[in-house]
């Protein structure tokens, strides 16, 4: 599921690689239908966020009514704990965002007469404490986020806005980023800002000082959208990105000199042609990805070259809709035990163990999995698989689009790719035991 410059494909090393298959284990569901859903999308919930607080675990998921907070801590007993009301509620509300700092959990919303609200988490695992309710600052914003580094929060409220948390209970303006049209979301780390403009493409600027100018700007790149969302590398190289745009792919950009930004490959499992990327955060050598209508996916992205699905779960009851927004909203992985928390436009808060996945470690004897000859190929494939088991084998183009399957193998099969575009592609031989994935070059 990979895409690069045609001139590229020749110096592949062609590879594979043997990952366990493991499913991700659904712990927990909740949805309350007692809410109202949004007049514009049908979505009662939106973002998900997750928290530590008194040496305990938490998931908040927002409501057209407010901010939920659930006890996550013990996978055999999660509960709710809190509610916010939010300042506005009811069907106009979309979206909600949130992040959490120094003990205080931070919440806004981009709809009606709302407000910056803050929490005081000091008082849980028994409940929360509304301790902030002010439009002073701003009324509305569709995305913040807090770089803890230098306890600033920004705030996406048209332009982008900064605060200083120096006194996390009283926000002090700091400066404004100008951007040609709007921030709709950003990364920030280390005063470095990598600004999601929409239809502008990518800003990325140095916010340590007022008035900051941008460092560098992507405003043309492969399968180009609505730039909506992205998340940084631990190593901080690589930025990765989706267009909020159907049928757009995920992107993966190398942000290692700023002068010189280099879209690397582009990826997602594109189970129909209006499949379209939301949010996604990295953690260690793993991207976990909400992608509306298809729902949660993780994605192993330890060769940004070649980027492979290793696990996903739909939690969209909703068929895929080229003229809609619908599904699966957000995710957050940095919690203890391998938890995942996701929410769902329309049907609520989840919470997944994927521990199986991400501990497995990658099974170097390759050639005991199958072989795959001649490759290159200039049309005839033959796989030899070199185990007794019953092997599904899928084959998937460049654009993550499945172009071949055959449920039941053994021993071996011949596949015709004559017919096919030539190029990069995949081949995904899986059984209950483990998933071998093979680079292909048609010649």
């Amino acid at each position: 599921m990979i895409t690069q410059k045609i001139g590229l494909y020749i110096l592949v090393i062609l590879s594979s690689v043997y990952l366990k298959a493991q499913q991700v284990d659904l712990l927990y569901h909740w949805e309350d239908t007692s809410l109202p859903a949004s007049i514009a999308h049908n979505n009662t919930y939106n973002e998900v966020w997750g928290f530590e607080q008194n040496g305990r675990e938490y998931g908040v998921i927002g409501s057209t009514m407010g901010t939920h907070i659930f006890d996550v801590t013990d996978k055999n007993n999660i509960t709710p704990v809190d509610f916010v009301p939010g300042k506005a509620q009811g069907g106009q509300i979309i979206h909600r965002d949130f992040h959490d700092y120094n003990g205080y959990l931070y919440m806004v919303c981009d709809e009606g007469a709302s407000s910056l609200q803050i929490a005081d988490l000091s008082y849980l695992p028994d409940s929360v404490s509304l301790v902030y309710d002010s439009d002073q600052l701003f009324i509305k914003s569709h995305n913040i986020f807090i770089d803890t580094a230098f306890a600033k929060l920004y705030v996406c409220s048209g332009d982008l806005y900064v605060y200083s948390l120096a006194n996390p209970l009283n926000p002090t303006y700091f400066t404004t980023i100008d951007l040609p049209s709007h921030a709709h979301d950003l990364y920030v780390r280390n005063d470095t800002a990598y600004v999601n403009g929409g239809p502008d493409g990518l800003f990325i600027y140095d916010a340590s000082v007022p008035n900051p100018q941008p460092l560098n700007t992507l405003s043309v790149y492969p399968q180009k959208g609505y730039n909506h969302s992205g998340w940084l590398t631990e190593d901080g190289n690589t930025y990765i990105f989706a267009d909020e745009t159907h049928g757009k792919q995920m992107k993966v950009l190398d942000v290692s000199d700023f002068n010189n930004l280099t879209i690397r490959s582009t990826f997602m499992t594109m189970t129909d042609p209006n499949s379209i990327p939301h949010n996604q955060i990295i953690k260690g050598n793993y991207l976990y990805s909400a992608q509306y209508f298809d729902g949660f996916y993780i994605y192993d992205i330890s060769d940004p070259d070649n980027v492979l699905e290793v696990g996903s779960y739909d939690t969209s009851t909703q068929p895929v809709d080229g003229s809609k927004y619908e599904g699966a909203w957000g995710t957050f992985p940095f919690l203890k035990d391998g938890k995942v928390l996701v929410s769902d436009m329309q049907n609520g808060f989840y919470v997944f163990d994927v521990s199986t996945i991400v501990s497995v470690k990658e099974n170097k004897d390759l050639d005991k999995v199958a072989q795959l000859f001649p490759n290159p190929t200039n049309g005839l494939l033959k796989i030899k698989l070199n185990d007794n088991l019953i092997h599904a084998v899928e084959i998937i183009d460049g654009q993550g689009k499945k172009v071949f399957n055959e449920e039941e193998v053994k021993n071996s099969l011949t596949i015709d790719l004559s017919e096919f575009v030539k190029g990069i592609y995949l081949a995904k031989i899986s059984t209950n035991y483990g998933v071998s994935v093979h680079k292909i070059l048609l010649q």
